[in-house]
């Protein structure tokens, strides 16, 4: 059936990236490397090198927890070697590692990272030599998964986001041990290689996706068309983007959850299949000609 189509070729999420930048015009977009990609040591030290600096990196020593400890629950410990003058950071994924030295930040240097424009949100007045631990601190999160982020919210603001503003925030995340973060940005350029895989013209697909302050109710299936186009050239940046961010979570041992197939399509797409079973959404605060989606 057409929904099984459409379900089958959702799953080339990344595959679809490569093959379309090939054919555009422009630089391609960068490939993700299969196989493991969760760094816990190298993700945690380069958290650390982004918040304190260079000289700090070595102040603490990092240790892996074996991933099957606590029934695959986030584990962090934080501790203090006398020998080395080390603090010592360990945790089972690189979130833990993470959350560890958030924790130290928070309870053992009185510095905090939080939300605000340009950095107003921090404060890292961390001394060096850094504190030292005087008791071990363990601590096992009560739930697997931690969610994150809004799908509005990835449209609102983010989609304006640069990568140094994303990494920020995904530093945000580990620091606060979120591991089940959403993943939206740049899904337009799949699906655009999706409904041109499948027949649509280009000018049929341009004509169905809003602009970016509006893509959260475009992907939700409320309007279509409004505030567009959304060029080429913005969609293969995202896409771009949107693999920064997945290879920076992959490495923290975030799980990104990525956008499905949510029942609407372009109109054109009865012009294609003319048998589908198709039916028309009523007005949803818009005129009827931006919000009248077509439903599978």
């Amino acid at each position: 059936s057409i929904y099984w189509l459409i379900m089958k070729l959702i799953v080339l999420w990344l595959g679809v990236l490569s093959v379309t930048a090939a054919a555009q015009s422009v630089a391609p977009v960068i490939p993700l490397k299969p196989g493991p990609t969760h760094d816990p040591l190298g993700s945690v030290k380069g958290l650390v090198f982004r918040k304190l600096g260079y000289e700090y990196v070595d102040a603490f020593s990092y240790e892996v927890i074996p991933a099957d400890s606590e029934s695959g629950h986030d584990v962090f410990e934080i501790d203090y070697n006398k020998t080395t003058a080390q603090v010592i950071l360990r945790g089972n994924t690189g979130v833990a590692l993470s959350s560890a030295f958030g924790w130290y930040l928070k309870y053992s240097c009185n510095a905090e990272v939080s939300w605000g424009r340009n950095g107003s949100g921090e404060q890292l007045n961390v001394p060096f030599p850094i504190p030292v631990v005087t008791a071990p601190v363990r601590i096992v999160s009560p739930v697997q998964f931690r969610y994150y982020q809004n799908v509005c919210t990835v449209s609102y603001s983010m989609v304006w986001w640069s990568w140094e503003r994303w990494e920020w925030e995904l530093d945000w995340m580990a620091l606060n041990g979120i591991n089940l973060p959403l993943a939206f940005t740049g899904q337009e350029f799949v699906w655009e290689a999706f409904y041109l895989a499948l027949g649509l013209t280009q000018e049929e697909v341009d004509a169905y996706f809003a602009g970016p302050a509006f893509l959260a109710w475009n992907r939700m299936g409320n309007i279509h068309t409004w505030a567009n186009p959304l060029g080429a050239g913005w969609r293969i940046a995202q896409a771009g983007l949107q693999q920064q961010i997945l290879t920076a979570a992959r490495a923290y041992g975030m799980v990104p959850v990525l956008p499905g197939f949510a029942g609407h399509v372009p109109a054109a797409f009865g012009r294609v299949f003319p048998h589908a079973n198709l039916t028309t959404s009523s007005a949803w605060h818009f005129q009827a000609n931006y919000s009248d989606n077509a439903l599978l």
